[in-house]
C-alpha cells in the first residue's frame, strides 16, 4: 500500500508538470498570437530608454485643431501598406491630436523606422512604427506614419481627435 501512495504520489507530480507545461506553452502562444506580426525595425532613436519620439496626447503640446474626420478604411494606419501621411516634422503634432475611443489620452512611442511605403520609390524614405497605448485599455496598438507621402488628414478607426 505504502508503494501505491508513492507510485500515486509521483504520478501527481507528473501529472502536475505536464499540466503546468502544457499551460504555459498555451499562454505563450496565446502571448505571441495577440501580438501583430511587425515588420523589422531598420533604424531606431533611443533617450533615457525610450523611442523617440516619445510623448502623450494631453500633454501641453500643439495640435491639430482644425477638424479632421475619421477614415472610412479599417486598415488605414494600421500597416505600411496604409500608412499614415505625415511629414516626419509633423508626426508628434498628429499624435498629439489623437484620442482613444471615449476621449481617453494616449501615450505614443516611436519604435524605429521599418520599411519602405508603396506609395514612393525606397530612396524617398522609410516608414515610422509607433506603439500607442490609450489610457485605460491594456491593448498596445499600432500605427505606421508615412513622412514621405502625401499629407492625409485623417484619424485611423477606434481613435478620436483631441478637442
Amino acid at each position: 500500500m505504502r508503494r501505491n501512495r508513492r507510485f500515486s504520489f509521483a504520478g501527481h507530480l507528473i501529472a502536475v508538470a505536464v499540466s503546468l507545461g502544457i499551460l504555459s506553452g498555451c499562454q505563450s502562444m496565446v502571448t505571441s498570437s495577440a501580438q501583430p506580426e511587425l515588420p523589422p525595425i531598420i533604424s531606431k532613436t533611443i533617450k533615457d530608454g525610450k523611442g523617440q519620439p516619445y510623448g502623450r496626447s494631453d500633454a501641453d503640446s500643439r495640435y491639430i485643431k482644425t477638424s479632421v474626420k475619421v477614415s472610412s478604411n479599417p486598415a488605414y494606419g494600421y500597416s505600411q501598406i496604409n500608412a499614415i501621411g505625415v511629414p516626419v516634422r509633423d508626426h508628434r503634432l498628429y499624435l498629439n491630436t489623437l484620442r482613444g475611443p471615449e476621449g481617453q489620452p494616449i501615450e505614443y512611442e516611436r519604435l524605429g523606422a521599418c520599411c519602405y511605403g508603396p506609395d514612393h520609390p525606397a530612396a524617398k524614405g522609410p516608414v515610422d512604427i509607433y506603439r500607442i497605448r490609450v489610457d485605460g485599455v491594456s491593448k498596445e496598438i499600432f500605427l505606421f506614419l508615412d513622412g514621405y507621402k502625401e499629407w492625409t488628414t485623417e484619424l485611423p478607426m477606434g481613435f478620436q481627435q483631441r478637442k
